[in-house]
């Protein structure tokens, strides 16, 4: 795939050791919530006003205690479970962040006053996220559904910012499932209300531009997704000004199209001009300036200069080693990259020893039924076939295809686990092995 995808591991594995009063690295004092070190006492009480309120160990004490004095379904409990939840959310926490936001669902919906519906509602749109970030599609899917219907029970009307943004979720979520007209129709149902609501130009109706245009791209229609891609980018840079991430985010994906169609002149133009916006914005190395070379590696692979390629993972790789820790999917996603370029280039043991690097990594951090497991192992199994081992391959094979199968997976890397795995057994079967 081009750039990279997936999820960033729990907060307390991936967050560098950098204190968060000065800055400085190696700091081996962590706050109990996991999710900020600091060099010493002295600088934890410097910054504690400002980190309170973000502190999860010290808003449970304080959930607690309200649970104590009040009664179970006061707004308050929902307020503060809210409040944990999104905070664990944010630090990439999800079980923590589900288990909070079932609470407040389990409050909420017997409710049938405003308020209980409309927090029932929102809750059931975050879980929807956090289970699409787990890769549980039907799941996310049909929390969306839930909060879809729930906002319009209070509103009455679809002409609602809620209403519309869950539908772009919605659309995203069926994308992922290859549902490609009926994510578009919702992606442009969102865009409709958003344009009425607040004009074409507002940042809510440039999300859903961008999640129109992956749609298309999914669609194989990428010179419609790069002129999406262009009006988005012209959006964000009037609404948010040029110096922003979410430029940055665009100009990447204008030049992931431009490379996809072959105009590599184009897209290194565009992977230029978010480089030099990132390090304006973030003057400290930042993951924006690792994900761009890693854009920029697979346009090198796409033009076979693959030396070129490997040096961009390698940048990118140490880049997110600084910044996002080393337990990360961005790390495992950067060593399979520099894995299947080796795997191109003939070098079966190189490739091995990414592969099962990047592996290693997705297992911890994903567990062993994520999908990049599933893809690792697949060219695992392809390097050992190479190198002769075609017993080997089918055991991986077979792995990745439970994993597939428990995910409901038909996907491209589903499709080739199922060939490859069909065509090896044939053979060992026709040989009398295996």
């Amino acid at each position: 795939g081009r750039g990279w995808g997936g999820k960033r591991m729990e907060v307390e594995l991936d967050k560098p050791k950098v204190c968060g009063t000065c800055g400085a690295r190696d700091a081996p004092l962590k706050c109990p919530c996991k999710a900020v070190f600091y060099c010493n006492a002295e600088c934890q009480r410097a910054s504690w006003k400002e980190h309170r309120g973000e502190c999860t160990h010290d808003l449970e004490r304080k959930l607690e205690k309200d649970r104590r004095r009040l009664e179970g379904n006061d707004p308050a409990i929902v307020v503060a479970l809210f409040s944990l939840g999104h905070l664990y959310q944010a630090q990439h926490r999800l079980a923590e962040a589900e288990e909070k936001f079932l609470e407040v669902r389990r409050i909420c919906l017997p409710v049938e006053e405003g308020w209980g519906w409309q927090n029932a509602a929102a809750v059931s749109s975050r879980l929807g996220c956090i289970y699409e970030d787990q890769d549980k599609l039907d799941d996310a899917l049909d929390m969306q559904k839930q909060a879809l219907r729930l906002y319009r029970r209070v509103t009455g009307d679809d002409d609602d910012v809620d209403v519309a943004m869950t539908l772009n979720s919605l659309g995203s979520v069926l994308a992922r499932m290859g549902q490609l007209d009926r994510a578009m129709a919702k992606h442009k149902k969102a865009h409709e209300i958003l344009s009425r609501l607040y004009g074409d130009d507002h940042p809510s109706a440039t999300v859903v531009l961008t999640n129109m245009a992956n749609t298309l791209t999914l669609q194989g229609r990428e010179e419609e997704a790069t002129a999406v891609r262009e009006k988005a980018l012209g959006t964000y840079r009037c609404s948010l000004g040029s110096e922003s991430d979410q430029v940055v985010g665009t100009l990447v994906s204008l030049g992931n199209s431009y490379a996809v169609q072959g105009k590599f002149e184009e897209a290194h133009g565009k992977f230029e001009e978010a480089l030099a916006t990132v390090r304006r914005i973030h003057p400290e190395r930042n993951p924006l300036e690792a994900t761009i070379l890693m854009s920029m590696g697979q346009a090198q692979v796409d033009q076979g200069k693959l030396d070129d390629a490997v040096a961009m993972y390698n940048k990118a790789y140490r880049i997110y080693r600084k910044t996002i820790g080393v337990e990360t999917l961005q790390g495992a996603c950067t060593l399979h990259s520099t894995g299947v370029v080796f795997q191109r280039q003939g070098k079966m043991e190189a490739a091995m020893e990414k592969f099962n690097e990047a592996l290693a990594i997705q297992r911890r951090v994903g567990g062993g039924e994520h999908h990049d497991v599933a893809t690792s192992l697949l060219n695992i199994a392809v390097c050992k076939n190479m190198m002769g081992d075609p017993q080997g391959a089918v055991a991986l094979l077979r792995e990745a295809e439970g994993i597939n199968r428990k995910w409901g997976s038909s996907d491209g890397n589903a499709q080739n686990v199922a060939a490859f795995l069909a065509i090896l057994e044939g053979e060992l079967s026709g040989s009398g092995g295996g």
